[in-house]
């Protein structure tokens, strides 16, 4: 990972284990756990300790909309929604609409403290 300001940081994000539906992350210190989860978990941020301070591991998507999706394809489900989900308002509907048409292309990971960012790393996947 890199410090806030983009050096080195002694903080090292490692894939412990990969499965069939869940990645384990694990951010180390020299070797040492301090926090670890699923990639699941990570999504909405995982708590740890180091040195007494309380940490944040967050790894957020990074999403973009699929090849093939036109502004049609956003328009025709927009308007498919309004019939199976009248009490939607339009912007439900758009949102709904663009995020079943995204894909994830990598994840951005914030390790933070009460101070702010300490470190972060983001990944792209491969294409």
């Amino acid at each position: 990972m890199n410090n806030a300001d983009r050096t080195a940081s002694i903080f090292e994000l490692c894939l412990a284990d990969t499965g069939l539906s869940h990645d384990v992350y694990d951010v180390r210190v020299a070797g040492i756990s301090i926090v670890k989860g699923t990639d699941d978990d990570t999504t909405q941020g995982i708590e740890g300790m180091f040195h007494g301070d309380a940490l944040n591991l967050k790894c957020a998507p990074v999403n973009r909309l699929a090849n093939d999706v036109t502004v049609k394809t956003i328009e025709d489900t927009i308007g498919f929604l309004k019939t199976s989900a009248p009490k939607a308002t339009f912007e439900e509907r758009k949102n709904f609409a663009i995020s079943t048409h995204l894909i994830e292309i990598g994840r951005h990971r914030t390790l933070s403290n009460s101070g702010g960012i300490m470190a972060r790393l983001d990944v792209k996947f491969p294409e």
